[in-house]
């Protein structure tokens, strides 16, 4: 679903804009009763998840590094050095990261209902 919305922006937009945009698309979808919320990711040293956060991220860079290389959106070497410093992170004492998820509820109404809200 991100990627949808995401397509076409710039890549500092890209976050901002996939968290505004989930109300819009439930209520097209005919969902009711949604509701928006976050979930924050607070990890820091010597806090149970905190290496298993920070593998986590790299692992992604990892899994997503030949789409972002192909795309140009982020180069071999910035990839390198960006798995480096959280290598680099996950051994500081003074280590902490924070992320905030979007997320969004709803329920689905019976088949072939359609929702009132004009698209």
């Amino acid at each position: 679903m991100a990627a949808t919305y995401i397509h076409g922006t710039q890549p500092s937009e890209q976050v901002r804009l996939v968290g505004r945009r989930l109300f819009r698309p439930f209520r097209i979808a005919g969902l009711t009763q949604i509701e928006l919320s976050v979930q924050p990711e607070v990890h820091w040293q010597g806090s149970p998840r905190f290496s298993a956060w920070i593998q986590n991220l790299a692992g992604n860079l990892e899994s997503a590094r030949h789409g972002l290389e192909a795309s140009a959106l982020c180069g071999k070497e910035k990839l390198g050095r960006a798995i480096a410093e959280l290598a680099d992170l996950s051994c500081r004492p003074d280590a902490s990261s924070h992320f905030m998820w979007n997320r969004a509820m709803a329920i689905r109404g019976p088949r072939g209902s359609v929702d009132a809200f004009e698209r």
